[in-house]
């Protein structure tokens, strides 16, 4: 009846499918619980919590090039649930919380690991210590708190931040067209990893 979450709606997660789709990629979308179409002939999973999300990336992320995380997993949730709606006349209730699992901090697998980071402040700062923490080759960072990018919007402008320190600003456009800069973007750390792993294979 109620519950805790946010204003994601899947828009950007598919629009990376159908970017990755369109450029011939064999693609599997797991979604959550937005309201987003996906796009036709792409295998999706879908997962309603955190526990869940973490359970089918494990199955998805087999065998992989590349993971796109962007997905809008909130850190914390109530740590108890109630079967029943819960009265007014019982009372203001308290909401104790538990940590949600990091679900690519815990992935493992040999594969480029794109994270998309939601932020309010601090923005580089915040998304350079997560590139450091979860072992990403790069984030993707959205300022949620204007309304005209992120989450419900249709439009999005994004900072990309590579683990080689490279930057760069996206300005606002459609979602669409975010997608298409950071498949570009992912083409190029395939292929980097590509590269370093021949020059290992010759050395």
């Amino acid at each position: 009846v109620r519950y805790l979450g946010n204003r994601a709606t899947g828009m950007q997660g598919v629009a990376l499918a159908r970017a990755a789709l369109e450029r011939g990629a064999s693609v599997r979308l797991l979604l959550g619980s937005g309201t987003a179409v996906p796009p036709y002939g792409v295998e999706t999973t879908l997962a309603t919590t955190a526990r869940e999300m973490q359970d089918a990336l494990r199955s998805v992320t087999d065998g992989c090039d590349a993971l796109i995380m962007n997905a809008a997993v909130g850190d914390f949730r109530p740590a108890a649930t109630s079967a029943s709606k819960i009265k007014r006349r019982e009372g203001v209730p308290r909401i104790e919380f538990a940590e949600n699992p990091s679900l690519i901090g815990s992935l493992e697998g040999d594969f480029v690991r794109v994270a998309f980071a939601a932020e309010t402040e601090n923005h580089e700062a915040n998304a350079r210590a997560k590139l450091d923490e979860l072992r990403l080759d790069a984030i993707v960072v959205n300022d949620i708190s204007a309304p005209d990018r992120g989450f419900a919007a249709p439009t999005n402008a994004v900072t990309m931040l590579t683990r080689a320190g490279d930057k760069q600003e996206v300005a606002l456009q459609s979602k669409d067209g975010i997608a298409r800069v950071v498949l570009d973007l992912v083409q190029e750390l395939l292929k980097s990893r590509q590269s370093s792993k021949g020059s290992l294979r010759t050395s």
